[in-house]
C-alpha cells in the first residue's frame, strides 16, 4: 500500500473518531440470539439487532443437535460453490426443507 493512500486512511480514520461515527467492532461471545453477550470475561448483554437470524433458527437445540449430527456424518465444508461442482446431500435437504417450513416456494 502506498504510503500516501496510508497516510490519507490514516486521516479519514481519525476524522471519523473525533465525529463520534468510528464503530469498533465487538467480538459475540454468546450463542447467537435475541440477546447476545458482547466482550471478553462475561462481557456485556445487549439486544441484538443486526444478526441474519431471520428464520429464527440460530438458538435452536434441535437445530444445534442435527448440526452436529451433520458434521459427523459429512464433515465441515464444501470444496467449491454448488453451481461449480455436486452439491452435497445436506445441502439439497436444506435447499428443500427451509421453503416447506416457512410456508413458501424454494428459489431456482
Amino acid at each position: 500500500m502506498s504510503a500516501r493512500l496510508f497516510d490519507h486512511l490514516r486521516s479519514e480514520t481519525e476524522s471519523l473518531h473525533a465525529a463520534g461515527l468510528y464503530k469498533a467492532e465487538r467480538v459475540i461471545t454468546s450463542h447467537q440470539g435475541a440477546a447476545i453477550t458482547v466482550g471478553q470475561d462475561g462481557g456485556q448483554e445487549v439486544l441484538n439487532l443486526c444478526a441474519n437470524n431471520y428464520l429464527g433458527l440460530a438458538d435452536s437445540p434441535e437445530l444445534v443437535t442435527a448440526a452436529h449430527a451433520a458434521l459427523d456424518r459429512y464433515g465441515y465444508g464444501m470444496a467449491s460453490v454448488p453451481k461449480k461442482s455436486d452439491s452435497r446431500a445436506s445441502s439439497a435437504l436444506c435447499s428443500s426443507w427451509v421453503p416447506q417450513m416457512k410456508r413458501t416456494e424454494a428459489m431456482p
